[in-house]
């Protein structure tokens, strides 16, 4: 943007100054490929000041503003499409991190941590194996913020397990499994993919009720390293399941985004769902587990059932593998409620 300045009384010199948008600011650090790697999520929501050498020009953050060599005034936190890792709902993450428990509710806490999955998910790593390494940093710090006393197991946390296995991909057509086994199928990490878990409204009349009892703990409490992901792979619930007749990918299929799959049970299509990986899709020996109730949970609008798409473990009673996640349609959301609770190990 050209303009004029009074250099002299005689002599005005013509300069240019550089003028970025609002909505433009951070971008080239936003779509650089260090923000794309997996170790350097923990580095910038850990550290309190971040000096960026971007491509077009030097940048610096912290856990209150962002700042460049353009524009040396410190901007608030944006609301825009290109946030920060500690800009929007992430500031807030960044915020809580730094060891101030009571700025969110208990059950908030764990939001957070699977909003932080969210991003981490979608970065790459140059050796699959560190999947859980180059998270143990915030692992390590949103234990000691959050929740003292609680065990982690391959990225989730035991004392919120149920609402942790309720992951789905954002895209199954682009997810696909890592080379060598790094994770128990229930794990978002047994994929190498954006995941996301279903949103919660915050309506006061709308309650969430877990459909499923923890009978073992899936991780030795007496290990003293249990950061990186540590524990059986073995989680023992007493919940209910039940097989499907078959699963049908619609004609419409494109238009119903990540539910692409009809299922079918005593003839009817009971629920909507959706594989962890497409390439794995099967039509026979489908079940579901059943792992929430959503809903006000009165006789008007009774509680809405959504849980896990399961493969029995082949020549192992009650044993299970996640294939991916369902919701069941209204008319068939008592389908549980004839079903007996039964133990079940998911691998």
């Amino acid at each position: 943007m050209p303009c004029i300045t009074e250099e002299s009384a005689t002599r005005p010199v013509e300069r240019y100054v550089r003028y970025e948008p609002y909505y433009w600011r951070g971008k080239s650090v936003e779509d650089s490929v260090w923000n794309s790697r997996g170790w350097t999520l923990q580095e910038r929501l850990l550290a309190s000041r971040v000096l960026h050498f971007a491509s077009d020009g030097l940048r610096w953050e912290c856990r209150t503003g962002e700042g460049s060599e353009e524009n040396r005034e410190t901007h608030p936190p944006r609301e825009s499409n290109h946030p920060t890792p500690w800009m929007t709902t992430d500031l807030s993450i960044a915020q809580s991190l730094s060891f101030a428990p009571d700025i969110a509710s208990f059950d908030n806490r764990y939001e957070r941590w699977y909003q932080i999955v969210s991003m981490y998910s979608k970065r790459e790593l140059s050796y699959e194996k560190d999947v859980f390494p180059a998270l143990s940093g915030l692992a390590h710090t949103f234990q000691n913020a959050y929740t003292k006393g609680d065990a982690y197991i391959a990225g989730l946390w035991q004392k919120d397990l149920f609402r942790g296995l309720l992951w789905m991909p954002f895209d199954s057509s682009e997810t696909v499994r890592p080379s060598r086994y790094r994770s128990p199928s229930w794990s978002w990490a047994s994929v190498k993919g954006g995941v996301q878990w279903p949103s919660r409204t915050t309506a006061r009349h709308c309650h969430y009720n877990f459909a499923a009892e923890l009978l073992e703990s899936p991780i030795d409490t007496e290990s003293k390293t249990p950061i990186l992901g540590a524990g059986s792979p073995i989680v023992k619930l007493l919940g209910k399941y039940k097989q499907l007749d078959t699963v049908i990918r619609p004609l419409e299929w494109g238009a119903l985004g990540r539910w692409p799959f009809d299922l079918v049970l005593n003839g009817e299509v009971v629920g909507d769902g959706a594989f962890d990986i497409d390439a794995e899709t099967k039509t026979d020996g489908i079940w579901m587990l059943q792992i929430e109730m959503q809903g006000p949970g009165d006789s008007k609008f009774p509680y809405h059932p959504s849980g896990l798409l399961l493969l029995q473990s082949y020549g192992k009673a009650a044993t299970f593998g996640r294939v991916g996640y369902f919701t069941l349609n209204e008319e068939h959301r008592d389908l549980f409620n004839r079903i007996e609770s039964r133990e079940i190990n998911l691998i």
